[in-house]
């Protein structure tokens, strides 16, 4: 059994509310639908496979500031 993780954060928010966390991350912007729907494809594939029991962080480099 392989147990596999995603971490989102700083998402587009329909109120706006990613201007709260602007400029709190590397990248200087919020991550698009697209990039964590492709973290999470990736992590559904044969892919990652090999990857067993850990967290993928897609966050633009939130945790890193």
């Amino acid at each position: 059994m392989n147990f596999r993780c995603l971490e989102v954060s700083s998402n587009p928010h329909p109120f706006g509310a990613e201007r709260c966390t602007a400029g709190s991350n590397l990248n200087a912007r919020t991550g698009a639908p697209e990039e964590i729907a492709a973290a999470a494809l990736f992590l559904s594939s044969d892919d990652a496979s090999f990857i067993n029991g850990t967290l993928l962080v897609a966050d633009g480099g939130w945790t890193a500031y």
